[in-house]
């Protein structure tokens, strides 16, 4: 879409995209991979084993797509070009990492075998900090969902305290920081935009 203009990106938009889609093709690659070594271990035949894990991990992985690409999407508001064509062009790469990993990682992982697994028999890990949490939020999700709603609701109301000019140079740096200095000898000899346009 970009090659004919429909989607213009530039260098910097290509290089945000080409790290979100790295990240989250290692997310969603993952995932598949580990259901199906743990189905692997409940039914022998590879093929029933790929057919739960996708079921399982269908769900997660087209959620996971949904929420950075509508998240992205709100990209379009902006009043700057790069980040208007940001939000389409990484939800389309957000959709392609989707679908491969539910569908040419699965036949991949079919084809190379198990040994790609590397099955071993688990062995039992002590309960880590993530796993404590997760279950605390299991046994109490709606109170979890009405705080980050609640947490969401209250970054929301701060929006009108943000300015399109965003923070001065002369106020982003330390008082008395050789920057700052700097900042006002050239602000002596320069008009105002000139040293922060």
């Amino acid at each position: 879409m970009a090659r004919p203009g429909r989607l213009p990106i530039d260098g910097q938009t290509q290089g945000i995209v080409f790290v979100l889609v790295i990240g989250a093709s290692t997310d969603y690659a993952l995932l598949p991979a580990a259901r199906h070594r743990e189905e692997l271990a409940r039914q022998p035949d590879p093929a029933q084993a790929m057919a739960s894990a996708r079921r399982a991990t269908a769900p997660p992985v087209l959620a996971g797509t949904a929420t950075i690409a509508c998240a992205m999407m709100t990209l379009t508001f902006s009043d700057l070009p790069a980040e208007q064509t940001m939000g389409p062009a990484v939800a389309i790469a957000m959709a392609c990492c989707a679908s491969v990993s539910l569908t040419f990682l699965p036949a991949v992982l079919l084809l190379v075998g198990q040994w790609a697994l590397r099955l071993s028999t688990p062995t039992q890990t002590p309960e880590g900090r993530r796993t404590k949490v997760g279950r605390a939020i299991g046994h109490q999700p709606r109170r979890v969902w009405a705080l980050c709603v609640v947490l969401l609701a209250a970054g929301a109301a701060c929006a009108p305290l943000l300015t399109r000019a965003g923070v001065p140079l002369h106020q982003a740096l330390p008082a008395g920081s050789p920057s700052a200095a700097g900042h006002h000898v050239l602000a002596r000899h320069f008009p105002d935009g000139t040293a922060g346009p």
